[in-house]
């Protein structure tokens, strides 16, 4: 007998760039696609860095561009990669051009929803990398996710930045997608040899409590090796204190993606 898959589906969201939100769909892929569970990992960004990290197993014919154009079933934008268990839907530099020409769809909001739903149940995670924006694209992903997962990095001008996240997670939730939750806010590039990064934490727990994770992810050299390999750092070097905290954070998304109600 089949064991019926529950699919979670997680946005990786910013306003800013440079918060590690690619880097952390990357690993965190990784770290959840153990005990044989299925993750697909979608590059929704017109940069095209997730996809440009991953080692694709075969030619790319199609992208996600196309899937949303409607020129393509989902099913054939999906390729197998490198790592077991982890599957892409990659991204070209055509969606930079969607903006306008989603302009006139009155559904455009659900276009995404619309294509995942013939995948769910396949794969156990879909993660969802963003642009640093809030556009269309941006708005699509959070209509079709389950959980909104934000990045952030510790600096004074980030406070605006996932304040406008929440709000615009907020609108979707009252707009268009009501069990839309944020998951947790992810602070990256932690470089524990100051206080600021210590100081940073305490003030985000301040104003948004237990939305931000109990694991935050330092600056670390492993990191950037891995990325450079195109691995995740735990599969690069699994001591790394950066393998450690993903492996960590991987436990906690686990964790309340089943207790959150």
């Amino acid at each position: 007998m089949s064991i019926e898959i529950t699919t979670d589906i997680i946005t990786i969201a910013s306003r800013k760039g440079g918060t590690g939100k690619t880097t952390s769909v990357f690993n965190l892929a990784y770290c959840l696609s153990g005990e044989d569970r299925k993750v697909l990992i979608i590059d929704l960004d017109s940069q095209c860095n997730l996809t440009d990290t991953v080692t694709i197993n075969d030619n790319v014919n199609n992208t996600i561009y196309n899937v949303i154009n409607n020129e393509v079933n989902i099913k054939n934008s999906i390729y197998e990669t490198n790592i077991k268990n982890i599957d892409v839907i990659p991204a070209s530099v055509e969606l930079a051009n969607l903006e306008v020409e989603l302009s006139d769809n009155d559904n455009r909001e659900y276009i995404l929803k619309e294509k995942l739903e013939d995948i769910r149940g396949i794969y156990d995670y879909i993660l969802i990398d963003t642009a640093p924006s809030l556009d269309t694209l941006v708005v699509n992903s959070l209509v079709a996710s389950d959980y909104a997962l934000i990045t952030v990095r510790t600096s004074l001008y980030s406070f605006k930045g996932i304040e406008q996240v929440v709000e615009l997670v907020n609108l979707i939730k009252k707009g268009f997608n009501p069990g839309l939750k944020i998951l947790g806010m992810l602070v990256t590039q932690i470089d524990k040899r100051t206080k600021i990064s210590k100081e940073f934490i305490n003030d985000l727990k301040a104003i948004y409590g237990d939305k931000v994770f109990d694991n935050s992810i330092s600056q670390n050299v492993a990191i950037v090796e891995s990325t450079l390999e195109g691995l995740p750092v735990a599969l690069y070097d699994n001591s790394a204190t950066s393998s450690k905290q993903y492996m960590s954070l991987a436990k906690e998304i686990k964790e309340r993606s089943f207790g959150i109600g």
